[in-house]
């Protein structure tokens, strides 16, 4: 695995990837299972093979996901470009506006379901269906509303 706080996931359908998930502007990236590798990944994967090491900087795969940028956001200087108390914010606008925040019971419920499927995989591999579930569609405009 590697030493840095990126994050992969590999799914039947494709892969989702953040480089770095203590940078609040890092894109996530969505590489589908059947699409193939650009020019510079083949190169840089034979490169890697050839010096028996990674690179410490490597083309990123697929394609980034358009994210809105925050506005107003103060965030501390490197390394953690992230807002540790953004989460809480929002639940605390959620409360006080009487919207349902993102991060709601549906969600950390799915979240922790999954979490516990990841850390028994070794043991208890194999496909796994979740039993929880919630509206993504619903959570972003629920969040969207609070400023």
């Amino acid at each position: 695995a590697p030493r840095d706080r990126s994050l992969t996931i590999m799914g039947d359908k494709g892969t989702i990837a953040v480089r770095d998930l203590w940078d609040h502007h890092s894109s996530v990236r969505l590489s589908p299972a059947d699409a193939p590798r650009n020019l510079l990944e083949k190169v840089a994967g034979r490169f890697e093979r050839y010096i028996g090491r990674s690179l410490a900087s490597r083309p990123a795969p697929g394609h980034a996901i358009p994210v809105s940028r925050a506005k107003g956001i103060k965030l501390p200087s490197y390394p953690s470009q992230i807002d540790f108390c953004g989460g809480i914010a929002a639940q605390a606008r959620a409360i006080i506006d009487g919207t349902t925040p993102f991060f709601s019971s549906e969600v950390a419920l799915h979240i922790t379901e999954i979490a516990l499927a990841l850390s028994g995989a070794g043991a208890e591999s194999g496909p796994i269906r979740p039993r929880s579930t919630f509206n993504l569609a619903r959570a972003r405009s629920e969040s969207v509303r609070s400023p």
